[in-house]
């Protein structure tokens, strides 16, 4: 009962980021109370939102308001030409526009739905025959495979990190997540060799995350100034214990002429590493 009451109208919403997220937390809040849960045992249990939903066999909020959102749209779409709603439907107003970016219209978001119900752009067509736009707005879309990201985001922590700030190349590692209450997403947490930190979410995080696929991406990238990978944390295993280290000095080694770094432990130990040694230490 309480959800047709929330969105109540939803079908002509033009619904802001904003928006979006403050009706997604309270949304979520009821389906963990549906669930008998709170948040901090979801967060201990790392217990996803999409986990819950799928228990519950429901669908997200968006869901339900692309849903009738479009069977809003469809119902105006189906009018003779001569309606007013229908008219506005697809009306254009032939007016300068204002300086600065455009206000969100029904349009856009009418787009936004269409998208991700995989509905072609000649809706109109289609929601001309009533059966079949009910069929086509209602049915269940195939899940998406998700990311791990999405749905092991503990495999990340560990992993090194390179963000370039203030022309120069800082190298860090993801430590930590938890899950942000207002979004309902992952935030990881990354530290800095200089005490730093800072919290990134998955768009952040993609954009900085070094692949394990190559473990030579980080030290061939800066080959040509080594002198940029001085005071990075280095890592050695043996036998099966980690070893953490600091690059200090890099050289060139006279008989084959490949760079040389410089590597102090934190036990007192030191080591020379060339190209490889060196990035698969950092990479650890």
């Amino acid at each position: 009962m309480i959800l047709p009451m929330m969105l109540y109208g939803a079908e002509v919403w033009v619904v802001t980021a904003a928006m979006q997220r403050e009706m997604e937390t309270a949304y979520m809040r009821m389906v963990r109370s549906m669930m008998r849960v709170n948040l901090h045992t979801t967060r201990k249990h790392r217990l996803s939102s999409a986990r819950l939903l799928e228990h519950l066999d429901i669908h997200n909020l968006q869901a339900y308001i692309d849903q009738r959102r479009l069977g809003w749209a469809g119902h105006v779409a189906r009018m003779p030409p001569s309606r007013l709603p229908r008219q506005l439907l697809t009306s254009y107003a032939d007016h300068p526009r204002r300086v600065g970016a455009p206000c969100l219209t029904y349009g856009r978001v009418l787009r936004g739905s269409l998208s991700r119900r995989k509905i072609k752009s000649d809706w109109i067509i289609t929601a001309g025959k009533k059966d079949e736009w009910r069929a086509a707005i209602t049915k269940k879309l195939p899940q998406q495979k998700k990311s791990d990201f999405e749905s092991n985001p503990g495999i990340f922590i560990g992993r090194t990190v390179e963000k370039k700030f203030k022309a120069a190349w800082h190298v860090g590692r993801i430590v930590d997540f938890d899950l942000d209450e207002a979004t309902n997403e992952h935030i990881w947490r990354v530290t800095y060799p200089d005490g730093d930190f800072e919290d990134c979410n998955v768009a952040e995080l993609k954009r900085i995350i070094i692949s394990k696929d190559d473990q030579l991406e980080l030290a061939a990238r800066r080959l040509e100034q080594p002198q940029l990978l001085l005071g990075s944390r280095f890592t050695k295993i043996f036998q099966r214990r980690a070893y953490g280290g600091t690059v200090t000095d890099h050289d060139t080694d006279e008989a084959s002429g490949e760079t040389i770094w410089e590597v102090h432990f934190d036990d007192g130990d030191k080591g020379d590493y060339n190209l490889h040694e060196l990035a698969a230490g950092l990479l650890q």
